[in-house]
């Protein structure tokens, strides 16, 4: 008969995603959700500065 609880492996689920496979440090959509925020906020930051300098130059 298999085994299924096994008591000296540490249990691990992810808080962020609900997989059972890794921990939340080690999450891999934590990262990409992350960096994909990463990259908006900067195209945002862009898009303002672009704003910013036509305003300028059309006064």
């Amino acid at each position: 008969m298999a085994m299924i609880l096994r008591p000296d492996t540490p249990a691990k689920c992810c808080s962020y995603c609900g997989s059972r496979d890794h921990d939340y440090e080690d999450c891999p959509k934590r990262k990409a959700d992350a960096e994909r925020q990463r990259k908006e906020r900067e195209e945002q930051q862009e898009q303002e500065q672009d704003s910013s300098r036509e305003r300028f130059l059309a006064s």
